[in-house]
């Protein structure tokens, strides 16, 4: 929590007499308190470097996070289908390595002098998803019982987190899937290649859309605690005068 408050501390500590250019760098730069950087030594890259280190740090908390709060693994529904003429039953399902996510490219910072907004994009990617399920398939009068175990790799998700200079407040703006992965499964040995066809079909038209859905939901709702954090030590912490001179915060 701390690495997000210094994220909306650099923006929102700011002093009298630094100046918002046009360039997002720049105008970070001006921010950053001097007891963290100093600004005269502060580089677009080092910029670029100091918040993808502070991302780094976000994303293993919110990791243990989700693991404590019961978010990894996850228990799957029950899934009940029809394929190919043939009844299949899905039952206790298990989702796991929702925590086990990385940054996925350089974390970018854009500012707006029209809307006063901030905003930061947040690329993650998850190579550690697993899933299993006890499966029955009935074909015809006969009943084949097992396993199926699978893994999804190359999930890329883009959130984009912003701040209201005009509220002093935080929220997620967006959270788009950009690439829904790759799906590999297994199934138990001896079954025919009937029920590996209606096996395989399950995965593809249902099982796959799921858990997508599952890790949009469950990234959504965890960068939304986070966010509501930082909006609840922001009010704690800096408490927006009702009437404070344009001067005193930016020069125009």
């Amino acid at each position: 929590m701390k690495v997000v408050l210094l994220l909306f501390a650099c923006i929102i500590t700011a002093h009298a007499g630094y100046r918002i250019p046009a360039n997002s760098a720049d105008f970070i730069k001006g921010l950053l308190p001097k007891y963290v950087y100093d600004s005269k030594s502060l580089t677009a890259s080092l910029l670029t470097a100091l918040v993808n280190n502070a991302a780094d740090k976000l994303f293993d908390n919110i990791g243990v996070y989700a693991l404590s709060n019961g978010l990894d693994p996850i228990a799957l529904a029950d899934v009940d289908q029809t394929l190919l003429g043939s009844g299949v039953r899905l039952t206790e399902g298990s989702f796991s390595g929702v925590s086990s996510f990385a940054r996925n490219g350089n974390v970018s910072v854009t500012y707006s002098p029209d809307t006063k907004v901030l905003t930061l994009s947040l690329p993650i990617k998850f190579d550690k998803l697993s899933f299993s399920y006890k499966y029955k398939v009935s074909v015809v009068l006969i009943s084949y019982n097992g396993v199926i175990t699978g893994t999804i790799s190359d999930v890329r998700v883009d959130v984009a987190v912003s701040f209201d200079f005009n509220t002093y407040k935080a929220k997620v703006e967006s959270l788009k899937m950009t690439n829904t992965g790759k799906i590999d499964v297994t199934f138990d040995s001896g079954i025919t290649g009937v029920v590996i066809n209606i096996l395989s079909e399950l995965v593809t038209t249902v099982l796959h859309p799921l858990l997508v859905q599952i890790i949009q939901s469950t990234v959504f709702g965890v960068v939304n605690d986070v966010v509501d954090s930082v909006n609840d030590a922001i009010d704690g912490i800096f408490t927006p005068p009702s009437e404070v001179p344009p001067s005193l915060l930016f020069y125009k």
